[in-house]
């Protein structure tokens, strides 16, 4: 699966509530070897989340880039924050919500178990009343993806052989 792209139709998805998402990507052409659709809900949910903690006039950045050959995806809010504890001992336990009637618990607890089973994690860091960052670490495909470079010269090199 294809990152960036997957990362704008998550932004897309979520483009209709307020603190309108924005991309900042680090990462190039980037791929993952993942399930399209459940990775496209994955990233939803998370942009969602990051949104409704956030005030009509919050920001969330939506970040790709590559570290040590692994994928990492970042949603940063400017939102309430959520203290040591709570990332510590409720954040990922499924079926506890703090949204009241709104939702069912399982979200981030969902977002690590996709993670985990791609061979990747989830690390979150938090501060009370300015923000939160989501991270979604994921291992990148092992096949070779042709860089425009690389294409480049193989066209050329094509190009005089057949001369």
């Amino acid at each position: 699966v294809e990152v960036v792209g997957l990362a704008q139709q998550g932004i897309s998805s979520c483009g209709d509530r307020p603190a309108l998402p924005m991309l900042d990507d680090q990462s190039g052409v980037a791929y993952v070897e993942v399930e399209r659709d459940r990775f496209a809900a994955i990233l939803a949910h998370v942009i969602h989340n990051a949104q409704e903690a956030t005030g009509l006039d919050g920001r969330v950045i939506v970040r790709t880039r590559v570290v040590d050959g692994q994928l990492v995806i970042e949603v940063e809010d400017d939102g309430e924050g959520m203290d040591d504890e709570f990332i510590r001992e409720k954040l990922f336990r499924p079926f506890f919500s703090t949204k009241a009637s709104k939702g069912m618990g399982i979200g981030a607890f969902q977002v690590r178990e996709f993670a985990r089973a791609a061979g990747g994690n989830v690390e979150v860091t938090s501060t009370l009343a300015h923000g939160t960052c989501f991270r979604v670490i994921l291992p990148l495909a092992r096949r070779a993806v042709p860089n425009a470079a690389a294409a480049e010269t193989n066209s050329t090199q094509d190009l005089e052989t057949r001369k």
